[in-house]
């Protein structure tokens, strides 16, 4: 059911040439894929399952979750049938399949491991799937599927440093990504404007400080300075630039946070709480660079 919906990505840039894989969302020709799939590359080709070779080109991508979509033109094309991620259960049987190590149409099988992980990637935090489906390298942006051949993640990554600990965007999260980036090329996403970085204090402990603040940006219309340290946005402690975004992401656009900061002076650190109001990331940024 699920193998015609799958297709192999093939990307090439400047001296290099990346695979990957991909699902077919719709019917006339949009593609969910990893944005590290088809990222700084400048042509794209679509390996269908009957053979066909077929031109692609970008639609619009998420670095934040690793969604990308792609376009081809052709007729007689298999969408998949996708699943309500939500209603998935840990222990269910579930099959990988993707380009593996250009392997066309390969297919691993496991079990769903763990559900809502976060994992954090070092610029963001992503909620994925865990299964212990071998996700090989090939894999990325293909099919988790159910037993009833129902797409219920995007393939993402493994663990490196660990045997059968692999990682899909949940079905529900990719569809709203793509389903953004094909209305508006870009997807809506809270900010406040903020650069901030990762930092640690003498005996080890997380905090975040910020580095650069976006002119006429929610930050700097409230008064947020530069080196001021980041501790909590309303009840909840940030110790990680990642954890600060992913607060920002389920407060939502026009919601008021309460900011906890610590500003440094030659008098030491005052304590103080900013009220935001979170607006939408203008397009052309991306929220691996502001917050």
């Amino acid at each position: 059911k699920t193998g015609p919906s799958v297709v192999n990505i093939e990307g090439k840039g400047s001296g290099f040439v990346s695979f990957g894989s991909g699902i077919i969302f719709t019917d006339d020709g949009y593609i969910i894929t990893n944005d590290h799939v088809i990222r700084k590359t400048n042509s794209l080709e679509v390996h269908l399952s009957d053979k066909r070779t077929l031109t692609a080109k970008l639609i619009g991508t998420d670095p934040r979750m690793d969604v990308a979509v792609i376009k081809v033109e052709g007729e007689n094309l298999t969408a998949a049938k996708l699943a309500d991620s939500s209603k998935v259960e840990v222990g269910a049987e579930v099959l990988v399949i993707g380009n593996a190590k250009g392997i066309e149409n390969s297919v691993t099988k496991g079990v769903i491991s763990n559900l809502n992980i976060d994992v954090d990637t070092g610029t963001d935090i992503r909620r994925c799937l865990q299964t212990d489906a071998p996700i090989n390298p090939g894999n990325s942006g293909g099919a988790l599927v159910n037993m009833q051949g129902e797409i219920i993640g995007v393939n993402d990554m493994k663990r490196s440093d660990a045997e059968s600990i692999g990682f899909a965007i949940p079905i529900n999260d990719a569809k709203e990504i793509a389903d953004q980036l094909i209305e508006k090329g870009y997807v809506s996403l809270p900010y406040i404007g903020v650069d901030a970085v990762n930092q640690q204090t003498d005996d080890g402990t997380p905090f975040i400080i910020v580095r650069n603040v976006m002119p006429d940006s929610p930050a700097a219309k409230a008064g947020l300075k530069v080196k001021d340290v980041i501790v909590q946005v309303n009840d909840a402690r940030v110790e990680t630039v990642s954890k600060l975004r992913e607060q920002f992401y389920d407060s939502g656009i026009d919601s008021i946070v309460s900011i906890h900061i610590v500003r440094m002076s030659n008098k030491g650190g005052q304590e103080g709480i900013i009220q935001v109001k979170l607006e939408e990331l203008p397009k052309g940024y991306y929220s691996i660079d502001w917050s």
